[in-house]
């Protein structure tokens, strides 16, 4: 297992991660996860399918690459997807988000279209993300909340010059948060 995947493993150890039985990660499309269209249950039953011992990233036909990333488990995809209003065959793990590779267009010009802001203060770097959906739920066996959240992220690496990442991260939190 790589540090990269292992907050998505974190993630799953909320209770009531395991999701729902009738949930089928082999079902999920990459697009839907890479566009926040799943919850945090269902995001976890993903991730553990397509990078696990089940390896079900392979069964799709799915290419481990070395992107020279060390913080992105990368994958090529057999045939494109359509993410962000452009395609690629390339995707990226990266700790509690599932990113798309979009090679030839600048980060800048992703998030304008998305309305994400860079938080990085400097033209050399791009990090931005917004909150798409945040919600609170109780476990009233244990006495805690946790927050679930999905944000759209659009991010750039030095590894990877001329590509931007942009996908969704889900994640949880202990407490109303």
């Amino acid at each position: 297992m790589t540090i990269a995947l292992l907050p998505a493993l974190l993630l799953a150890a909320a209770p009531g991660a395991a999701g729902a039985p009738d949930f089928n990660p082999s079902a999920v499309r990459v697009e839907d996860v890479v566009a926040c269209r799943l919850d945090a249950r269902q995001f976890n039953g993903f991730v553990a399918w397509a990078t696990g011992p089940d390896n079900g990233g392979a069964s799709r036909g799915w290419a481990r690459v070395d992107g020279g990333e060390p913080t992105i488990v990368e994958f090529s995809l057999p045939a494109p997807i359509a993410a962000f209003g452009r395609t690629t065959d390339r995707i990226g793990f990266a700790g509690t988000a599932v990113l798309a590779m979009l090679p030839e267009v600048a980060p800048a010009t992703i998030a304008g279209e998305v309305g994400i802001a860079n938080t990085i203060p400097d033209d050399t770097r791009f990090f931005g993300e917004k909150l798409v959906d945040r919600r609170v739920e109780h476990d009233a066996d244990l006495g805690m909340s946790y927050t679930y959240k999905r944000v759209m992220i659009v991010t750039a690496f030095p590894s990877h010059p001329g590509a931007t990442f942009a996908g969704c991260s889900y994640r949880a939190e202990e407490g109303d948060r």
